[in-house]
């Protein structure tokens, strides 16, 4: 009888213990249902967003098409020639390359024996009759090599687009002094816009010639004309 005793009990453990694996087991089935299901959800979810994102992308883009065309528009119909595609290329470059702020010296006296030294005393007198310093000048250097021929022109590198634009408003007070005779400013121009500017000095050199009771000059790309005072 105490074995019989002991069989039962043991046999109700047992008993016990499988209806808590079958329990355990039959959790664990909801729990990865749950997550089968929760998976399902996620990827409608994201399914949807990326709906929902790829709407709002083709939104922005066919709004922003269409404000593009119509600027383009507005611009083509209304713009004067201060406006003109090259000049408007012209002052984006102007704006974003180091050009500038660079202005161009020629006719400033040239030795072989030149050194940096001596560029910058010649610079620095240039400067001062215009009123400024060399504190405004943040690189200077000839262009090319030395000729006896030829006077190398000497590129200024400024320190802002206003000092640039000051210096070349005032360039004609050079033509005060003697020793700044032949000296004259300019713009660092592109080789394309150099070429240009060579066209229209012989083109106002050949109406000074055939005209010369009246005064010609380069301004805004062209060679205007003035009668002189005298």
């Amino acid at each position: 009888s105490g074995s019989s005793g002991i069989n039962a009990e043991y046999g109700a453990e047992v008993e016990e213990h499988e209806r808590r694996v079958l329990q355990c087991q039959e959790e664990l089935i909801g729990a990865q249902r749950s997550l089968v299901e929760a998976q399902d959800r996620l990827v409608k979810l994201q399914c949807q967003l990326l709906d929902r994102r790829d709407t709002e992308i083709s939104a922005v883009q066919s709004t922003a098409q269409k404000e593009i065309k119509s600027f383009a528009e507005v611009l083509q119909k209304n713009c004067d020639k201060a406006l003109a595609p090259r000049r408007v290329r012209r002052a984006i470059e102007s704006a974003t390359d180091e050009r500038g702020t660079n202005i161009i010296v020629h006719g400033m006296i040239d030795d072989e024996e030149e050194d940096q030294k001596d560029l910058e005393s010649r610079i620095h007198e240039i400067l001062v009759q215009l009123d400024e310093g060399m504190d405004g000048v943040k690189e200077f250097s000839r262009l090319g090599r030395y000729r006896e021929d030829n006077t190398r022109p000497v590129k200024l590198r400024l320190s802002s687009c206003s000092l640039r634009d000051k210096l070349l408003a005032s360039k004609s007070q050079l033509k005060q002094w003697n020793f700044c005779k032949g000296v004259y400013l300019s713009p660092d121009l592109t080789p394309e816009e150099r070429d240009v500017r060579r066209r229209l000095v012989v083109e106002m050199k050949a109406r000074r010639e055939a005209e010369p009771g009246k005064v010609f000059f380069i301004r805004s790309g062209k060679v205007v004309e003035r009668y002189s005072s005298e």
